[in-house]
């Protein structure tokens, strides 16, 4: 056997180095995982806010129930993109109620920003979902 390889400073720095190598490995495996957990618990939290605004009566009370439940959920686990892309569709879905509140009515194109928006949120939350799933 190679005289090296008895020696205890070497054994010592051997083991300290696949240890770090194994903890590595783990720690980028998990961050994975942990962000698809936070975004698949952020959007089955979504999910089930349409689910009641689905059964809910229409009205003005639906749409703000619908966006305090939105309100609510917490996403500062989430990564930043989808962060950013889910507190844009609340305030483009807030901004659509007050206007709705003040003129009674909604502009074409403030439902194509809500659109555009949702649909952001959902590329964003596949983009987590689908990457960590294989």
């Amino acid at each position: 056997m190679n005289p090296l390889l008895k020696k205890k400073p070497f054994q010592i720095a051997a083991l300290v180095l696949v240890l770090a190598v194994v903890c590595g490995f783990l720690w980028y495996r998990n961050s994975g995982t942990e962000q698809q957990t936070n975004v698949r618990l952020a959007s089955a939290q979504i999910a089930t806010a349409e689910e009641q605004l689905n059964h809910s009566r229409p009205g003005m009370e639906r749409a703000e129930t619908y966006l305090q439940s939105l309100k609510a959920i917490n996403v500062s686990a989430t990564p930043d993109d989808f962060k950013q892309a889910f507190h844009d569709y609340v305030d483009s879905l807030g901004n659509a109620l007050d206007q709705v509140k003040s003129s009674r009515k909604i502009a074409a194109s403030v439902d194509q920003e809500i659109a555009g928006k949702k649909a952001k949120l959902v590329e964003v939350t596949k983009k987590y979902l689908n990457n960590y799933s294989q």
